[in-house]
C-alpha cells in the first residue's frame, strides 16, 4: 500500500474505516473504565465481579448468534452500521446522564456493557460482509481488496490498543460520566461515517446449499481437532483480561495509567506479532509454529506468578501478544489454503463461534480463581493450563507424521 493512494481509491471504505476505529475504541474505552471501577470498588469480590462483567460483554454473539446471522443477511450493511452505532451512541449517553445524577453502580455497569456488546456483535460481522461492497474490484488495482482485508484485521488491535490506553488514563482524571458521554461522541461520529459512505452491489455469490459450517468440519479430522485446541487455548488466555487489572490492583498497587501502560503492550504486542509473521517461513510446519508460541506464552504466564515488577509483566504482556499474532496469522493463512471456497463463510463462522464459546467461561472461572486464591497463583495455573496445550499440538504433529492424520477429508 504505497501512500495514501489506497485511501483516496476506496473514500467509501475509509469512511467506514475511520468511524470503526472511533466506536471499537469508544467500546474498549468504556470497558476498560468499568473494570477498573469495579476492581476499585468492590474490594474482595473484585475479581468474581470483574469476570461476570466480561462474561456479559463476551456473551451477546453467543446468545444471539442465529439472530444476527439472519439480520445480517436480510438487511444492508449501510442500514446496520448506522443504526447500531446511533444506536449505542444513545445508550451511552443515557448511561451518561444516570451516572451523572445517580453516581455508577454495578448494575448499571452491567447492563449498560451487556448492551453495548449486543450493538457490537452486529457491527463486527456486518463489516466483515461489507468489505466487498465498499472496495469493488478493479482490474487496475486488485490487490486493493486483499489490503481492506490487511486493514479491518489490523483495526482491531489498534482500536483496542488506543482504547485501553484512554480508558486508563480517563478514568484517572475523568469521571465515568465524561467517559461515557466521550464514547457516546465517538459512535455518534462513526455512524455518521458510516451515512457518508456509498455500498456498492457486493461482488461476492450467495452462499451454496450444501454442507454446514460443522458438517464440513466433521469430515476433516485434523482440522477438526485443531479448531477445538485453539478454543481450549482461548480458555487459558482470555481471562488476561480480568487477572490484568487485578494484577495490577493487588500485586503491583498500582493505579489506571500504569493498566493502560500494561493493556497497551498486550496489544502493541499483538499488533507486532501480525506484521512480524511474514517472516517466519511458509515451510515452517504450522503446527510447530503453535507449539513452539504456545510454550512461550506459558513461559510468559507463569514469570509474573513468581516476580513482580511493573516493566516486567508488560514486557511478558508483550510477548505474549507477540507469539499470539504470529500464531493467529499463521493459522489463519493456513485456513484459508485447506478450506474450499464454496464453504470458507460458513467455516469461519462456526470458527469464531467455537473458539468464542470459551472467552465467557474462562472469564468466569479465572475471576472466581482470584477470590479463590491469590492472584500470582492464578498466573500460574493460567500459564501450567497453556504449557499443557502446547503438548496438544504436538501430540498432533506425531499422528500426521505416522499418518493416523492428514489434511485430507473421510
Amino acid at each position: 500500500m504505497k501512500g495514501f493512494d489506497f485511501f483516496l481509491r476506496n473514500s467509501h471504505f475509509t469512511w467506514v474505516w475511520m468511524g470503526q476505529i472511533l466506536s471499537q475504541s469508544g467500546a474498549r474505552m468504556v470497558q476498560m473504565a468499568m473494570v477498573w471501577w469495579i476492581v476499585s470498588h468492590l474490594g474482595v469480590d473484585a475479581g468474581k465481579w470483574t469476570g461476570l462483567f466480561m462474561v456479559a460483554v463476551a456473551i451477546p454473539p453467543l446468545l444471539f448468534s442465529r439472530f444476527i446471522g439472519k439480520c445480517v443477511d436480510t438487511f444492508s450493511s449501510s442500514r446496520i452500521l448506522v443504526l447500531t452505532d446511533s444506536c449505542t451512541s444513545v445508550l451511552l449517553g443515557c448511561s451518561s446522564l444516570i451516572v451523572k445524577e445517580r453516581d455508577a453502580s454495578l448494575a448499571l455497569l452491567l447492563a449498560t456493557g451487556f448492551l453495548v456488546a449486543c450493538c457490537q456483535s452486529l457491527i463486527d460481522p456486518a463489516l466483515n460482509k461489507s468489505l466487498y461492497e465498499l472496495i469493488p474490484k478493479n482490474d487496475r488495482y486488485p490487490e486493493d481488496q486483499e489490503n481492506g482485508v490487511a486493514l479491518f484485521a489490523t483495526t482491531q488491535s489498534l482500536s483496542n490498543f488506543g482504547g485501553a490506553v484512554l480508558g486508563a488514563v480517563t478514568i484517572g482524571v475523568m469521571g465515568m460520566s465524561q467517559i461515557l458521554l466521550m464514547a457516546c461522541l465517538f459512535y455518534f461520529t462513526a455512524s455518521r461515517f458510516s451515512k457518508k459512505a456509498v455500498f456498492f452491489s457486493s461482488t461476492i455469490d450467495s452462499p451454496s446449499k450444501g454442507d454446514s459450517g460443522w458438517e464440513f468440519l466433521k469430515r476433516f479430522g485434523l482440522l477438526k481437532k485443531m479448531v477445538i485446541g485453539f478454543g481450549v487455548v482461548n480458555f487459558f488466555t482470555v481471562p488476561t483480561l480480568v487477572i490484568l487489572p487485578l494484577y495490577t490492583k493487588k500485586i503491583l498497587g498500582a493505579d489506571s495509567i500504569t493498566l493502560g501502560a500494561l493493556e497497551g503492550a498486550l496489544w502493541v504486542g499483538l499488533f507486532a506479532g501480525a506484521l512480524g509473521s511474514r517472516w517466519v517461513p511458509e515451510s515452517v510446519d504450522k503446527l510447530v509454529i503453535a507449539g513452539v508460541c504456545l510454550l512461550v506464552l506459558g513461559i510468559t504466564f507463569c514469570i509474573p506468578a513468581f516476580a513482580v515488577q511493573s516493566v516486567l509483566y508488560g514486557t511478558m504482556l508483550f510477548v505474549s501478544g507477540l507469539v499470539l499474532g504470529v500464531n493467529n496469522v499463521k493459522f489463519l493463512s493456513l485456513f484459508q489454503q485447506v478450506v474450499p471456497a464454496e464453504v470458507k463463510g460458513r467455516f469461519f463462522a462456526l470458527l469464531q463461534y467455537l473458539i468464542g464459546a470459551s472467552f465467557p467461561l474462562g472469564y468466569f472461572v479465572f475471576g472466581w480463581l482470584c477470590d479463590l486464591m491469590s492472584v500470582r497463583q492464578t498466573c500460574l495455573v493460567q500459564g501450567m493450563g497453556v504449557l499443557l496445550v502446547s503438548h496438544y499440538f504436538w501430540f498432533l504433529r506425531r499422528r500426521i507424521s505416522t499418518g493416523e492424520l492428514s489434511w485430507e477429508s473421510k
